[in-house]
């Protein structure tokens, strides 16, 4: 059924909010991620980078289906707009699963909205982040 609403618009470039954190640990059939925001998610292997490790760091995005590079065959796994409250809340709510997932609002996404969200590797965080526990180690233990 077609809803008479306005649809949401892509947003490109750096308009885009993104999540950062890392994989924290990968325990049977799922990724533990610790995002920078201090929420936990627990991501499908299945459904992440064939590269990926234990301690790399990962960007999320969210894309509207559709929307050029919302699919992707790895990275990506489908939700569901839970909440939306525009400027009264500063995020919206995304299930993923049984999990729910506080986004940042920019754009808009209705309740019910089906989303995609991407997860992809960042090495070059990855090295940075790598460098300076080298580092703090090597301060506290020369």
């Amino acid at each position: 059924m077609v809803e008479d609403r306005e649809q949401p618009e892509h947003i490109e470039g750096d308009d885009l909010p993104v999540q950062r954190g890392v994989i924290d640990d990968l325990e049977g059939d799922w990724a533990r991620i610790a995002l920078d925001d201090g929420q936990r998610l627990d991501w499908p292997r299945d459904h992440l980078p064939r590269e990926a490790g234990a301690g790399m760091v990962v960007e999320l995005t969210v894309h509207v289906p559709g929307a050029p590079g919302a699919l992707t065959e790895e990275g990506a796994w489908e939700g569901t707009v839970e909440v939306s409250e525009g400027a009264i809340c500063p995020h919206v709510v995304i299930c993923l699963g049984r999990q729910r997932l506080r986004w940042p609002t920019v754009g808009r996404l209705a309740p019910d909205e089906r989303v995609v969200v991407h997860l992809e590797l960042d090495p070059e965080a990855t090295r940075q982040r790598r460098k300076q526990v080298e580092d703090l180690v090597n301060d506290l233990f020369g």
